[in-house]
């Protein structure tokens, strides 16, 4: 009924008002959490050099820019998707991303920050404390 609040999700027409919008809304965003994981592993790749090493120079720069915007641009999609404050899609966010790091990432160098807006920029600090090490010992 009209009385009841309803989750908008993302955009003003997604409003979550039945069970089943709603169970398609968690699915959804555990696809979300997913993907996440899967664009960080696929420009971790490319960047790499261990994956589709016909693209070179200008192109390749240009698909890990491309990459890197999609990162950022589903990072903060998830914020938002936390800011709905439904402790339902928070919980079906973290789940995602969990299960997206665990078929994707379990393999990647463990970054500082958990954060998945900013989780792609921290691998670079975890090489420098690698190097520091390594000239300790």
């Amino acid at each position: 009924n009209g009385k009841d609040a309803c989750v908008i999700l993302l955009f003003k027409s997604w409003i979550l008002d039945t069970r089943a919008k709603f169970g398609f809304g968690c699915v959804g965003v555990i696809l979300l959490g997913i993907a996440i994981e899967g664009l960080l592993c696929l420009r971790r790749e490319l960047q790499s050099r261990k994956i589709l090493l016909w693209i070179r120079g200008v192109a390749r720069r240009v698909s890990i820019v491309l990459l890197f915007a999609l990162n950022i641009g589903s990072g903060y999609l998830a914020m938002l998707v936390a800011m709905t404050y439904s402790v339902e899609l928070f919980i079906c966010m973290v789940i995602g991303l969990v299960m997206g790091h665990a078929i994707f990432n379990t393999e990647a160098a463990v970054g500082e920050s958990v954060d998945p807006c900013c989780a792609s920029q921290a691998i670079g600090h975890t090489n420098d404390a690698k190097q520091h090490e390594a000239e300790n010992t």
